[in-house]
């Protein structure tokens, strides 16, 4: 897919891939929502990372886009063009499956913006991408990430547990969201 196919638009927002001008926003905004972001993302306990590091970050992204393997976009504020987080399709084993994952920075939550940009990427995936099935999968625990997928139609089809281990030396839970194609009414 070609990059310039990727942009993404809604009433408020622009989801479009990273580019390299993106390093130290990014960087940035990772690192002021670190507490929030270790709470759900594993990732986020490797943080925080250099701007040379998101630089890479972000190259790798933009190959694996053009590669046709994983889609990561950034998503900014059309207007006044000021970074809220991130969001991207994984493409899953099963052809027309696709996962999407987001967060955001801790300064936008409770605008709706997630909300926004999660609909915009499932109209984009049925209508563009094939897609027959789309997952959004999150902890229990993070009740506003779940929020989501429950407002946009999703079912909560399954719940397991993962490699990861919580403080208490339990393995953590997983809710797997899903929505199929002929069940999207947005």
């Amino acid at each position: 897919m070609k990059l310039a196919a990727l942009h993404i638009e809604t009433e408020r927002l622009l989801l479009r891939p990273y580019v390299e001008n993106d390093a130290l926003t990014l960087k940035e905004a990772i690192d002021a929502s670190l507490v929030s972001l270790r709470k759900f993302m594993p990732w986020a306990h490797f943080e925080p990372t250099s701007k040379a590091d998101k630089l890479a970050l972000i190259r790798e992204w933009t190959n694996k886009i053009a590669q046709d393997l994983d889609y990561t976009l950034g998503i900014f504020h059309k207007e006044k063009g000021y970074f809220i987080g991130s969001t991207g399709f994984h493409k899953r084993s099963e052809k027309g499956i696709f996962e999407i994952g987001y967060w955001q920075s801790t300064q936008f939550e409770g605008n709706g913006y997630m909300s926004e940009a999660c609909k915009a990427l499932c109209g984009f995936a049925f209508q563009h991408l094939q897609a027959e099935k789309i997952e959004i999968k999150c902890l229990p625990s993070n009740t506003k990430s779940a929020a989501i997928p429950n407002r946009l139609g999703f079912t909560l089809e399954y719940t397991y547990r993962t490699l990861q281990f919580n403080e208490e030396g339990q393995r953590e839970k997983q809710q797997c969201w899903v929505l199929f194609k002929e069940d999207w009414k947005l």
